[in-house]
């Protein structure tokens, strides 16, 4: 039983990020709904206040899945919006397990972290050291992840760890990672592997990512000259080093990204499903496509977290969603710094309807209980 119980919120975690652990034939990813049933076995006195916002939440979801089936439906999938039905009180059940328990928070990230990166690294060294490409989620689910490098890439893979694609991997790094730093209020040994992977995965995200924790370490983290001077220095070796091997790869890469556009995911992400959106009659852009209601061909409306609020709750439900985060992030006394980093991810494929959307806002919210002063031990506010 001990050893359940310490065991258990590194599991809860960890499983919250296996997202692309996805069986096919049971139209499932199992492991986060696993995480979230562990969390119901953990029964505390749940705040009135959360509750009641937890059940406004549902009231929008619910109500804009209607309209998706009043709507002019093309593709309804109703799989797709299971994260957002269980969402919100997989939000309300991680945040009240371990609110009384943020030591425990503490050591779960670290060790979620820890596994991603070791499994990233032994993709990676495998590859590298002896010509074997490993695919995880094709042992484990039958299904193919995206490790296989496309265009200028073709001869190298883009290690994605335990994640279907290397966008995926670096956004749960660089969360998770985000977290450590503000608790923990340094960068060791394991942070900067984690970090460095984002790069060696050639995920031009995940690459801006972990500049953007770099750079909110030595902006708002490191005390003292001598420290920044240190980061800086270390920050330029890398990139000596990095360009050194990678430099003509590099070049055609970010060439084809950027100057190119033969990659199309930037423009599927920030584009298309935009497009689409705006393309449709007016009641249906003031009340969304609604939840689960997709159009057929390759148009995505779920490229990206803030294409996926505004394009299928439509006008009407995403400003009912953003008052009512608004409360919430009031209610929880949520640190801005926070609000504002967690929403910056939105840009990447996480979306309400992923569960570890929920778990990430809930961590944050966590992460704002604990005082900012640098210690050894988590030393939590007083309430």
């Amino acid at each position: 039983m001990v050893i359940f119980k310490k065991l258990l919120p590194i599991v809860i975690i960890f499983f919250g990020t296996l997202h692309s652990v996805y069986f096919y034939q049971i139209k499932l990813a199992p492991f986060p709904i696993i995480g979230f049933l562990l969390l119901l076995t953990q029964t505390n006195r749940l705040p009135k206040a959360l509750l009641n916002v937890t059940i406004s939440l549902y009231v929008i979801f619910i109500i804009n899945a209607i309209f998706g089936l009043i709507n002019s439906v093309e593709n309804y999938y109703f799989n797709s919006i299971l994260g957002a039905l269980i969402g919100p009180f997989y939000f309300l059940s991680f945040y009240n397990y371990f609110r009384l328990r943020l030591p425990e928070l503490q050591y779960g990230i670290y060790w979620a972290l820890l596994f991603h990166i070791i499994f990233f690294y032994i993709q990676f060294c495998c590859f590298h050291l002896l010509g074997v490409k490993i695919n995880y989620l094709q042992m484990i689910t039958g299904e193919e992840s995206r490790v296989e490098g496309v265009g200028v890439l073709t001869e190298l893979i883009r290690c994605s760890g335990l994640c279907n694609e290397p966008a995926s991997y670096s956004m749960f790094v660089n969360l998770l990672s985000f977290y450590l730093i503000t608790i923990r209020r340094k960068i060791n040994l394991t942070l900067t592997f984690a970090l460095i992977s984002c790069f060696l995965s050639f995920s031009v995200s995940g690459m801006l990512f972990s500049l953007l924790n770099v750079i909110y370490y030595n902006l708002f983290i490191v005390k003292g000259y001598s420290k920044f001077l240190v980061s800086i220095v270390g920050i330029s070796l890398f990139s000596l080093i990095f360009s050194y091997f990678y430099y003509d790869i590099l070049v055609l890469f970010f060439e084809s990204r950027f100057v190119e556009s033969e990659d199309a995911s930037l423009n599927t992400r920030f584009n298309d499903g935009f497009k689409y959106f705006f393309e449709q009659d007016i009641f249906m852009q003031i009340t969304g496509l609604g939840l689960g209601n997709y159009p057929k061909g390759e148009v995505s409306t779920v490229a990206s977290g803030y294409m996926a609020i505004f394009v299928h709750l439509g006008y009407l439900f995403t400003a009912l969603f953003i008052v009512v985060n608004l409360f919430l992030i009031s209610i929880l006394r949520y640190k801005w710094f926070l609000v504002l980093f967690f929403f910056l991810f939105l840009s990447s494929t996480m979306t309400i309807l992923n569960i570890h959307y929920w778990m990430f806002f809930a961590i944050g919210a966590l992460v704002s209980r604990i005082n900012e002063q640098p210690t050894n031990s988590i030393i939590l506010q007083s309430t």
